[in-house]
């Protein structure tokens, strides 16, 4: 996870200076949880979101989203394991404005899924990178820099473990 930081940071930096028409970057904080199962092992910690992005039409956008666990959640084979579940996906998001509130959108990309624990000092860990598919809603409030977004997305693990994520963020373009 740590790899992307330099990423995280020069993509922020591209959102801050890209200004090629009114309300194209965005950036949002939130919180969800996020339920990742395998087997009869589920853990569903609730986690911090920041997300970010640049529209490139009015339709069409791409943008990065770091999820990082607030609280951490144990399984039932591993009782005395806290595990924590950071992802970080890169998408393409396709978006349908219904009128000036509301908006719509399905998100696609490539996340990178970290679950990490110890136990008796021994490190837990499966990194495992995934396409990730999402649906989002957003709202505009006040002045229409503002908004509110729920979002829904699940990641396709190639280990087999089903990890799925629902946020609600506040949110402004600027």
């Amino acid at each position: 996870m740590k790899k992307y930081l330099t990423f995280i940071l020069l993509a922020l930096i591209v959102l801050i200076n890209n200004q090629s028409y009114a309300r194209n970057t965005y950036l949002s904080v939130g919180a969800g949880t996020i339920e990742a199962q395998k087997g009869v092992d589920i853990l569903s910690p609730t986690n911090l979101n920041i997300k970010g992005g640049i529209d490139i039409s009015h339709v069409l956008g791409i943008g990065v989203e770091f999820s990082q666990t607030l609280s951490s959640d144990q399984t039932n084979n591993y009782p005395n394991v806290d595990f924590d579940v950071d992802i970080l996906t890169i998408y393409l998001r396709l978006k349908n404005t219904i009128n000036d509130k509301v908006t719509v959108y399905g998100q696609v990309g490539q996340g990178n899924v970290e679950v990490s624990g110890s136990s008796s000092g021994f490190p837990i860990e499966i990194d495992d990178s995934d396409t990730m598919f999402g649906v989002g809603l957003v709202y505009n409030i006040g002045n229409k820099k503002n908004y509110i977004d729920l979002n829904y997305s699940s990641y396709f693990q190639d280990s087999g473990a089903e990890v799925v994520g629902l946020s609600i963020a506040y949110g402004f373009y600027f």
